[in-house]
């Protein structure tokens, strides 16, 4: 059986403002929530303007919102994280209760890899809102911030 293009769906990785349910229902009304996981090796950062990415680190780990989309989500999702200039997109295994499944993740392209800023405090209270929501380990949130706020202060004081 052939799908149609509206019925095709795709994995889509979640550990920023997209883990807001209420957010996500109306940024992506085709989305279904499907189970959380964490990101092996990788940690969650705060870049550019200090919205969220997640940087390769041996050991690291992101908790994330796995979201089965539509084509037309990812539309939506690409205009709303700049792709293909500020955000790009990655293929990154997860690990869940329930095994090991690939999904897509939106990564900062790497023209702003160098660019450390702490979030605004209506961007942070996005996250944690989607961190409690979702039932997932806040210290990962708590800990990218607390870097965040360190780098940008020993980087920004003079």
């Amino acid at each position: 059986m052939k799908l149609k293009k509206s019925e095709i769906r795709k994995l889509y990785g979640a550990y920023g403002s997209n883990l807001h349910l209420e957010q996500m229902a109306v940024r992506c009304p085709d989305s279904e929530r499907i189970t959380t996981g964490l990101l092996y090796d990788y940690r969650l950062v705060f870049r550019r303007s200090g919205y969220a990415d997640i940087t390769p680190c041996k050991g690291g780990r992101v908790p994330v919102l796995l979201w089965n989309i539509s084509l037309s989500d990812e539309r939506y999702l690409d205009i709303y994280e700049g792709f293909p200039k500020f955000y790009i997109k990655r293929e990154l295994p997860v690990a869940t209760g329930n095994g090991t499944v690939t999904a897509m993740f939106y990564v900062m392209a790497d023209m702003y890899s160098h660019e450390i800023c702490p979030p605004s405090p209506s961007y942070l209270a996005t996250l944690q809102h989607g961190y409690s929501e979702n039932g997932l380990p806040e210290i990962y949130l708590d800990t990218a911030v607390k870097s965040a706020y360190s780098f940008y202060e020993k980087h920004h004081n003079h």
